[in-house]
């Protein structure tokens, strides 16, 4: 009430909420920027699924030590158990210090996450409080894979190079030339694989070389290593 100043609730919904609207019979319809749900609060506060919840992307994936998998899913980042269920989703604006929107994302060693954003950045996050830039200003920064030494490898799509940032954030070129490096997965022995998204390949970098193991294909992203 603006002339008093109180308010009461109308409903309480899941986290995420960017626009509204009202039907002339009070009905109220709400819609979520960080998992696309649409739905219909009655006048009782019931809610009516309109468009279910789901993902934007999604686009990296990673599964962290219990085997739980994570969804960069651009504005937020989803963590989904083993049968499908969504265990947490923290997204922009909605939880404090959230890196950005997300492209990619790993799992350290030591549990944290690595997530990559639009922005050019990699960055540490954990959901409890902690965030840590590792680079920044970096060009079209995609796929990510920590390393057994608290490094991450990164893929800078933009100027085709896959980079090691270590874990005091001095970044190095690991190898350059390649074309739209989009995905990266690292190897026991330190050597890591990278889609080429641009080429249609996938590359084995051993010692700073790139050596083409897969070619053909059309544009391949994400890539995981079996056995």
């Amino acid at each position: 009430d603006l002339a008093s100043g109180t308010r009461h609730v109308l409903t309480r919904v899941r986290s995420g909420i960017d626009n509204f609207a009202f039907a002339p019979d009070g009905r109220m319809f709400v819609s979520h920027f960080v998992d696309g749900g649409v739905a219909e609060i009655g006048g009782d506060g019931g809610e009516r699924v309109l468009v279910a919840p789901g993902m934007l992307g999604p686009f990296g994936l990673a599964l962290d030590a219990e085997d739980r998998l994570l969804v960069a899913d651009g504005m937020s980042l989803a963590l989904h158990a083993r049968d499908g269920r969504l265990e947490g989703r923290w997204g922009l604006l909605i939880t404090h210090e959230f890196p950005g929107f997300a492209t990619g994302v790993a799992v350290a060693d030591d549990g944290a996450w690595l997530i990559s954003t639009t922005a050019g950045t990699v960055t540490r996050f954990r959901p409890e409080g902690e965030r840590s830039v590792l680079a920044s200003d970096l060009q079209q920064v995609m796929g990510l894979a920590g390393m057994p030494d608290g490094a991450v490898l990164a893929c800078e799509r933009g100027a085709g190079r896959l980079l090691r940032i270590g874990a005091d954030g001095r970044c190095t070129v690991v190898v350059g030339g390649l074309v739209a490096p989009t995905g990266v997965v690292a190897t026991a022995d330190g050597d890591c694989f990278v889609s080429e998204a641009g080429a249609g390949r996938v590359t084995h970098v051993h010692n700073g070389v790139a050596t083409p193991v897969l070619t053909g294909l059309a544009e391949p992203h994400g890539l995981a290593l079996q056995g």
